[in-house]
């Protein structure tokens, strides 16, 4: 990493950058920049998950703010003065860890009645919940549901683009592979090639398939 970096993101394999990068540097240029999970939102200010957390950070001695929004842990810009952010999230898992509210050899709970069922991404909400650091969430549909105001595409949930099942799921459900897969297959062979020829190739008809199948069976 650049020490004389001014900006750091991390971005999910599973995401494909459709602003142009200058516009991620701006909106980052005064704040930490996500986006809003669209499984969580609108997640208000008052949901029984944010109560939960704003006692622990209480127990902890730790102040609490009040947002809406659910943060994704799948896209986070951090401009250089607020790099010190990770920080308090990290010490966050470790204490939660040593709490046993959560454990570092579990991604999901599988219960959301559990205080982090998300666990390192639930734990970002409380950072920013425990933090003063500014902070900007963009809508679920700037993360590619649709085309039309992508940032990114971001192929959330299961199965992930890599491991198939498009046509299970167009015969199963009617379901037809979403902008954010079909943008994943469009640039997995460059500047990178993540992904063989044959691959892409078979992925490709099967996205031809898995949306004719859908159109059957939608």
């Amino acid at each position: 990493m650049n020490p004389n970096a001014d900006f750091i993101f991390y971005i999910d394999p599973d995401i494909v950058v459709q602003a142009d990068w200058e516009f991620f540097e701006q909106w980052s240029s005064n704040c930490i920049s996500l986006f809003c999970d669209p499984l969580w939102h609108p997640m208000l200010a008052s949901h029984p998950k944010k109560l939960t957390w704003k006692k622990i950070a209480a127990d902890y001695g730790l102040g609490s703010r009040d947002f809406e929004g659910y943060a994704c842990a799948g896209f986070i810009g951090l401009p250089r003065p607020y790099l010190g952010f990770t920080e308090l999230w990290g010490r966050l898992l470790e204490r939660l860890e040593v709490s046993g509210f959560l454990s570092s050899d579990t991604f999901h709970s599988g219960r959301s009645t559990d205080p982090f069922m998300a666990m390192d991404q639930d734990v970002l909400n409380l950072a920013l919940m425990a933090s003063d650091v500014p902070f900007s969430l963009a809508s679920p549909e700037n993360q590619g549901i649709v085309a039309n105001g992508a940032y990114i595409a971001h192929a959330q949930g299961t199965p992930k683009p890599w491991r198939g099942g498009l046509i299970r799921n167009a015969i199963r459900l009617g379901k037809r592979p979403s902008y954010a897969v079909r943008q994943y297959w469009e640039y997995v062979t460059h500047p990178v090639a993540v992904h063989s020829f044959l691959d892409l190739g078979i992925a490709k008809l099967n996205i031809r398939f898995a949306t004719l199948i859908s159109r059957l069976f939608g």
